[in-house]
């Protein structure tokens, strides 16, 4: 990494390597370029390592290539990095605080399109505001790190109901555990919603739906004290008729994550059977008008809004 971040920075093509590299030691290096330093999106996935015929284990050279020239990545990453520098700035209060802040940041400025190359990198999230998962999680890492929170991007595979597919998250350390962020899941845009189901969530928690291409991705100690609804929302049932009620007065969105699923499979009709016994105790202030229900089938959470 030594050689290989400044070379990638200056848009070096040929980097030669010290005496005795390995080449399984290449592979991992320019897999970290492309998952833990965001910055360098210029740097294109098909590189070439060198090695000697008579020694393939030892690699001699890498060959770069990039998306970009060197004046386009310059100018995009200073506007990038000066984009999350300022989302930065407005995160405040605990570590957990700042990611929240920063998730919901992201995915307030940020619509999951896929545009070209761009949408998976930092500049496609942070500067044209479209991405697909990669680009968010780049984004999501690039602006921690400014406020000084460790975290990294993971790749792998994500399972939901109706596909699966490659996909990208996060990891980040909290209060000497890793919890576990997914920025592209949570942004429902078709329904104008920011959802909280992958905000600290433990890697137990993420494995339900989330699969990593590799074990030294699953990053511990991890648990669940910051995931989002242990501390902004709800997570029982005891909690559900204040919360139900508070909606039907103002309209304040419900957050609920379950861990028993048949009280998951009921929740509409709890919640419907709820705002019943709101309207019965309110004649004349009932509650009449629409509302939706966003569920998580994987992670058993529940989102109420208007």
């Amino acid at each position: 990494m030594d050689l290989l971040y400044p070379a990638a920075m200056a848009h070096q093509e040929t980097v030669a390597l010290p005496e005795g590299t390995r080449y399984q030691d290449v592979s991992a290096a320019m897999e970290l370029i492309y998952l833990d330093f965001p910055e360098l999106f210029q740097v294109a996935e098909n590189y070439t390592t060198h090695y000697y015929s008579h020694a393939p284990e030892i690699a001699t050279g890498v060959t770069l290539t990039y998306r970009l020239t060197k004046q386009d990545a310059d100018n995009l990453r200073r506007s990038a990095l000066q984009q999350a520098g300022r989302l930065a700035a407005r995160a405040a209060g605990s570590t957990a605080d700042k990611l929240l802040m920063i998730h919901d940041s992201l995915c307030d400025v940020i619509t999951y399109e896929d545009t070209g190359t761009l949408s998976h990198t930092i500049a496609g999230a942070l500067l044209n505001g479209y991405a697909v998962c990669d680009g968010y999680a780049n984004a999501f890492t690039l602006t921690a790190r400014l406020c000084g929170i460790p975290c990294t991007t993971i790749n792998g595979t994500g399972y939901s109901a109706n596909s699966v597919g490659p996909h990208a998250w996060n990891a980040a350390s909290v209060d000497g555990v890793f919890s576990y962020y997914d920025l592209t899941w949570d942004d429902a845009d078709a329904e104008g919603r920011i959802m909280h189901w992958y905000v600290g969530l433990s890697l137990e928690q993420m494995q339900r739906d989330h699969t990593a291409a590799s074990p030294d991705m699953d990053y511990r100690p991890s648990d669940d004290r910051h995931e989002y609804h242990r501390l902004h929302g709800i997570t029982d049932l005891s909690r559900l008729q204040d919360a139900a009620w508070a909606f039907a007065q103002s309209g304040t969105p419900v957050e609920i994550r379950l861990t028993d699923r048949e009280q998951y499979l009921a929740f509409p009709d709890t919640f419907s059977a709820l705002l019943d016994d709101y309207n019965r105790a309110h004649l004349q202030a009932q509650f009449t008008g629409s509302y939706s229900i966003l569920r998580s089938d994987e992670q058993l959470c529940c989102y109420v809004g208007r």
